[in-house]
């Protein structure tokens, strides 16, 4: 009998309990990350197993990361989680349910119909994009914020949503000299367009709790001064960084081959003012990028940037590369003249000692050939029809028992 429920548990790719000591067992027929690489597993993994109550990776399984909408999973069931490895066979209940239970001690949550933070209501999750001026009709009678829960005063989600915001955020508010959040109200996040805020008005800020009465300005140039100190911009008409003229920002994402019909007179970085000589604000993007960067130089062996430049980011697809070529190549500033091939294989070569790769056709990790990233936003479930023959997790290769590229994703994170 002992005998067959240690034969019956081999079935599982799961941590789970076995036998009358009910001890735990690592019986996975996959090996798990830490066994792969000889280090402890990252945190960074939350999944809800809808039909096992053993976090059984061979049926459908919900990824539950930042961005996730936990709301849009009311039709979904969950049996049991599994949090950064570790399985708990939960109540049963619905995913959306269970998805916010596991948002609960590290996010902030409005409650519109509950006084004690009740989850089986509707409840809006707060990120740092979160749009609150989007919120007015809906309403607020809780909030959680990083698992405690207050009974506020009842008001519109919006008006909660900015409160929640109020010591984290820069906020920009056009008709109130002291911080009114009932009137119009500008969230200044990373990703904002500055120069789309031309026609509105600033009147007073408040960055990280602390409310300034400014010089009555347009929302723009209040923006790009909350920018300034923390920020590498690009000044197209003036020497020395006006803010009252056009001002590119630059950010991680940016494109800085869109930028060729564009000048560069002076930039700032985190403050510092520089006059630098007239380029198309495209060359003096790439500049500011060089030395904190990947990029990648199709025409020169010297990482001129002057010609085509790629940039390489967590989000770069390197799989769309096949057809652009690397001459060179520059890693935090560190100019290589590598073997001319594929923009695609440079780049997938640039990512390997940080990243989690699934090698589709060779036990090698052959990266001339079909690569699959695996991120925190990866859907494993997509995988189902690819392969996976090894593995590369911050650039030490395994060759894996073949499996589908989705079970190998699963057990990646």
């Amino acid at each position: 009998m002992r005998l067959n429920l240690i034969i019956y548990c081999l079935s599982f790719l799961t941590l789970i309990s076995c036998g009358g000591d009910h001890s735990e067992a690592k019986l996975n027929t996959l090996k798990t990350v830490s066994e792969l690489t000889g280090t402890p597993r990252e945190a960074m993994s939350i999944l809800i197993f809808e039909h096992s109550d053993s976090c059984d990776l061979s049926g459908p399984v919900i990824s539950i990361t930042e961005n996730t909408d936990c709301g849009s999973l009311t039709d979904r069931t969950a049996w049991s989680t599994s949090i950064n490895g570790k399985c708990t066979n939960i109540q049963d209940v619905s995913a959306s349910e269970a998805c916010w239970q596991t948002k609960l001690s590290t996010s902030t949550l409005i409650f519109e119909h509950s006084d004690s933070c009740d989850l089986s209501g509707p409840v809006i999750s707060i990120t740092e994009n979160t749009d609150c001026g989007s919120l007015t009709d809906r309403t607020a009678w809780s909030t959680s914020i990083n698992g405690k829960c207050t009974n506020i005063q009842d008001v519109s989600a919006s008006e909660a949503c900015w409160q929640t915001k109020l010591s984290t955020s820069t906020l920009i508010f056009e008709h109130s000299d002291s911080c009114d959040f009932s009137g119009p109200v500008i969230s200044i996040t990373e990703n904002i367009d500055c120069g789309s805020l031309t026609d509105r008005t600033a009147w007073s800020t408040s960055i990280n709790g602390q409310c300034t009465n400014i010089r009555d300005v347009s929302a723009s140039e209040a923006c790009w001064q909350t920018k300034l100190s923390t920020s590498t911009l690009i000044f197209e008409h003036s020497d020395s960084c006006d803010l009252s003229g056009p001002v590119i920002s630059i950010t991680e994402n940016i494109d800085c081959g869109s930028l060729t019909d564009r000048t560069a007179w002076s930039t700032s970085i985190n403050g510092k003012c520089t006059n630098i000589r007239d380029v198309s604000a495209s060359e003096a993007c790439w500049q500011t990028k060089l030395s904190t960067s990947t990029l990648i130089f199709e025409h020169s062996d010297s990482c001129d940037l002057s010609g085509p430049v790629i940039s390489i980011t967590k989000n770069t697809d390197c799989g769309s590369l096949t057809d652009r070529t690397a001459w060179s190549t520059s890693i935090n500033g560190k100019c290589t003249n590598i073997r001319d091939v594929s923009a695609s294989e440079a780049c997938w070569q640039t990512k390997l000692s940080t990243s989690t790769l699934i090698f589709e056709h060779s036990d090698s990790c052959d990266l001339s050939g079909p690569v699959i990233s695996i991120t925190e936003n990866t859907d494993c479930g997509s995988l189902t029809d690819r392969t996976a023959w090894s593995t590369s997790i911050n650039g030490k290769c395994t060759n894996i028992r073949d499996v589908s590229a989705s079970e190998a994703c699963w057990q990646t994170k």
